[in-house]
């Protein structure tokens, strides 16, 4: 049954179906029969953007930009940034079809933020609530946000400063997991292509649900909660909210991270693209703190010099790390 949940749903990504055959899928998600299945379904999706084609990914790049509010921004990177839109298709056309729609309304209109990469953008929502957008970056909410619901999803990594009301929770969504807050400042990085999901009360008090396994674990001031996908374990510990905050202030921050988790951030940060042309691979985890501004090359220059590995410049937009 679950094989056949999930083959449903990729056939509708694949065909892009128009009309009363969009309508009829709609009604199928947002059907309670054998709902926990469907939601299975959505989340492999999520976790699997290499399904993903390079001309799916600009298809929808355009199609979402075409819509977006305007945080997008134009640049010449286009395969550097269509390597992240890939990973945000299935966010954006099928998650807006099913995690709205749920909602069982007629016609639902959704609002879009892009934060493009290498940038950093701020958006104030309708309730006063405000949000600082990491690069490459994606949220959407319901255009009728902060009236009977204040649930919004997210892609990537966000800060949020929540206006409180108590009587509409705050909600943000990404993957399985949903944080709830009543008025706080929090954290939430949720990239699809990173190892783990992590979330960090910087003040008042969050939930962090996972809607896979049900279960619930408030944070205190301070605390992360981090969720590793391969192994499916997830931690609560202690760290430094200068650290969680670094990105908001342009700084690189790392502790104990991998050469690949560095990467991946050197990435979205710089707007390049780094190949792992590895012979030999390990688990060694680096510690480094790098300033607003610092230039790719300083930052590589370091990496260099700490681990065994080379990174060989092709041109403006590519890299090779070899070993």
């Amino acid at each position: 049954m679950r094989k056949h949940k999930n083959k449903v749903i990729e056939l509708f990504k694949r065909e892009k179906p128009q009309g009363d055959s969009l309508n009829d899928f709609h009604r199928w998600l947002i059907d309670e029969k054998n709902k926990e299945q469907k939601e299975e379904a959505m989340s492999h999706l999520w976790d699997t953007p290499s399904i993903i084609t390079q001309e799916e990914a600009s298809d929808s790049f355009f199609h979402f930009s075409s819509r977006v509010n305007p945080l997008i921004q134009k640049t010449k990177k286009m395969k550097v940034m269509l390597r992240y839109v890939a990973a945000a298709v299935v966010f954006i056309c099928i998650a807006t079809s099913y995690m709205l729609t749920r909602q069982s309304a007629t016609e639902l209109n959704t609002i879009e933020f892009y934060s493009s990469i290498g940038e950093v953008n701020k958006v104030t929502l309708p309730d006063g609530s405000v949000i600082e957008m990491n690069s490459s970056t994606i949220i959407f909410y319901p255009d009728d946000f902060g009236k009977t619901t204040r649930t919004l999803y997210l892609n990537g990594e966000a800060n949020f400063k929540v206006v409180k009301n108590p009587s509409v929770p705050f909600v943000v969504k990404s993957n399985q997991f949903a944080v709830t807050a009543l008025g706080t400042e929090f954290n939430v990085a949720a990239y699809p292509e990173a190892e783990s999901y992590y979330a960090t009360l910087i003040s008042g008090s969050i939930k962090v649900e996972d809607t896979d396994s049900r279960t619930e674990h408030k944070l205190n001031i301070g605390e992360q909660f981090s969720f590793h996908k391969e192994t499916r374990e997830y931690a609560i510990s202690d760290v430094g909210l200068e650290e969680a905050t670094a990105w908001q202030r342009g700084e690189l921050i790392f502790k104990g991270a991998t050469i690949q988790e560095i990467a991946d951030v050197l990435q979205r940060h710089y707007g390049v693209i780094i190949q792992d042309k590895r012979k030999q691979r390990n688990k060694d985890k680096y510690n480094f703190k790098f300033q607003k501004n610092a230039p790719i090359a300083e930052v590589l220059e370091v990496l260099e010099t700490v681990s065994d590995y080379s990174f060989q410049k092709l041109n403006e937009e590519m890299y090779f790390m070899k070993n």
